[in-house]
């Protein structure tokens, strides 16, 4: 009875952790994220050679710089951490209107394969404000909008000098994902339970 016992307790719990979801990590890194300069407006794709270019990715956001300067655009770099967004500027411009130097409307990044992003705040530390801006299709009195896969950010009008930031900080929900060897798990479980009825009905024939 004793080893009947032993090998229950054992079954159970192979199959409780078999069963119980894990929690997925709740933040950027490991999905993919597709760049975009926005110019004129929040529907148009910037394309300037030398200047801006058209949609980057999808790129696997990585503890490295996602989108170096010269890429998306030619007066900063982003980055994408784990929950951060960092806009870094390289050289000293205004981001002015359609026919001004370093003229853009601002970003638009789009993840694949992330946590359903649930709030994006201005982090504290940040040199370089977002900037309200009016659709259609969105408008955004923070100049900041999101929804659960995309992130969009204004600077037209800003000033700026190399090295300031705008630094984004990212919410995103957990999502629950079973193990990858629960299948093993599970094998494991029921021939546990396959075991203990072999016994029980050896016992019972004693």
């Amino acid at each position: 009875m004793r080893l009947k016992s032993a090998l229950f307790g054992i079954t159970v719990t192979l199959a409780f952790t078999a069963f119980a979801p894990t929690i997925a990590r709740a933040d950027l890194l490991g999905s993919q994220v597709t760049g975009v300069l926005l110019f004129p407006n929040e529907t148009t794709f910037c394309n300037t050679p030398g200047i801006c270019s058209g949609p980057i990715g999808p790129l696997l956001v990585t503890a490295g710089v996602e989108f170096p300067a010269g890429t998306l655009a030619f007066d900063g770099s982003l980055d994408v951490s784990g929950s951060q967004i960092i806009w870094t500027a390289t050289v000293g411009v205004t981001y002015a209107s359609p026919g001004g130097a370093g003229a853009f409307n601002g970003f638009n990044l789009q993840f694949t394969g992330a946590p359903t992003i649930t709030n994006v705040t201005l982090d504290p530390a940040s040199t370089i404000p977002p900037v309200p801006f009016v659709g259609p299709p969105v408008s955004s009195a923070s100049g900041i909008s999101f929804n659960g896969q995309n992130v969009l950010f204004n600077l037209a009008g800003d000033s700026v000098v190399a090295g300031q930031k705008l630094i984004l900080n990212v919410t995103t929900s957990p999502s629950a994902v079973p193990e990858p060897a629960s299948g093993v798990l599970v094998g494991a479980a029921l021939l546990l339970l396959g075991g203990v009825a072999s016994l029980r009905r050896k016992f019972i024939s004693l």
